[in-house]
Parts: C-alpha cells; sequence; structure tokens
C-alpha cells in the first residue's frame, strides 16, 4: 500500500483520520505539530529555535520544518508513513515532494479530506488539547468529550484552547474567508 499525505483546512479531522489509518494498518503517523513539539524538548540550536517560535506564536521557519520532518522521515521506523499537517501551501507540497523524492520515499497518495464550512467552525471552536500528551477533545461532540469536563482523560490536567482556535467573531469571519479562499 502506498504512503498517505493527507491535506484538509484546520479542524477537518486530519489527525483523527490519520491515527485510525496508521492503527489499522501499521502505518507511522507523522504530525508536523508533535515533530516540532517533541524537536523542542532537544536543548540544541533546532530546539530552542522551535520553542521560541512556538511560544511567541510565530511560525517556525520553513527551513526549519524541513530539516525536523526529513530528519524524522529517515529514521528506521518511518518505513510507512501517514503525514498530517504537511504541506500547508503549494511551496510546501514542492518542498515536500523534493524530501520525499530524496530520501527515496516518495511513493504516496495525496488524500484531501473536505468538511462543510458550519462544521470546521463548530469543531474549532469547541477543541480543546491537553497540553501534556496533545490529546484533542470537543466539549460538544459526545464521541470526543472528555469523561471529566475540562480535562484530559489521560493526564488529568485542565485542557487548553489551541492559540489558533479563540472562539472569537472576528475568528469565525477570518476563518470562513480562509476556508473559502482553500477551497478555490
Amino acid at each position: 500500500m502506498k504512503n498517505l499525505i493527507l491535506i484538509a483546512v484546520q479542524g477537518a479531522g486530519k489527525g483523527t483520520v490519520a491515527k485510525a489509518l496508521s492503527e489499522k494498518y501499521q502505518y507511522l503517523h507523522i504530525s508536523t505539530g508533535d515533530l516540532l513539539r517533541e524537536r523542542r524538548l532537544i536543548d540544541d540550536e533546532i530546539g530552542r529555535i522551535i520553542a521560541e517560535t512556538q511560544d511567541t506564536g510565530v511560525f517556525t521557519p520553513a527551513e526549519i520544518v524541513y530539516q525536523v520532518f526529513e530528519e524524522r522521515l529517515t529514521q528506521p521506523d518511518c518505513e510507512n508513513y501517514i503525514l498530517d499537517g504537511i504541506p500547508r501551501s503549494l511551496e510546501q507540497a514542492i518542498e515536500v515532494d523534493k524530501i520525499l523524492k530524496k530520501i527515496n520515499k516518495d511513493d504516496y497518495l495525496v488524500i484531501n479530506l473536505t468538511v462543510p464550512d458550519e462544521e470546521l467552525i463548530s469543531r474549532i471552536t469547541n477543541r480543546r488539547s491537553c497540553g501534556q500528551c496533545g490529546q484533542i477533545y470537543n466539549i460538544v461532540n459526545p464521541r470526543f468529550k472528555p469523561k471529566v469536563d475540562n480535562t484530559c482523560d489521560e493526564c488529568q490536567i485542565e485542557l487548553t484552547f489551541r492559540d489558533d482556535d479563540q472562539d472569537t467573531k472576528q475568528f469565525k469571519l477570518e476563518l470562513i474567508l480562509i476556508m473559502k479562499m482553500l477551497r478555490n
């Protein structure tokens, strides 16, 4: 079976789909966000750059993302993979394809997940996550609600909003506009 690259707008369920597929087919789920969070824990120049950018809400420089991405895909446990969170633009798609060709892992299928705009807005504005383990919850969807309100089922710590998931009217308007642009 080919490797998979999942693309979609924020909140479409890339992580949820990737997790289910990786469990069913024993593929390694590679989430760019998880990769960067893990890599920032290493106390070297790259780890410090990632930490600084994440802590200030700035995107990690593309060259750092590509370097961390390539390092991970060259590990022995990464024979079969599902990518989640990269690429997010045409520029990234070109660079990711170059990296995958360079390391001889370019036998892949791209899957574009689509979800109605209203559903995306509901998912994003009701999404919470665990700052420790990264588990994602939805405070209104019974399938994804935590057992105890606003508390991670695994870590028993308070759930938080992702910085990019704040529930404001302005956010919703911007999100609708972005989703429409991405779909055109």
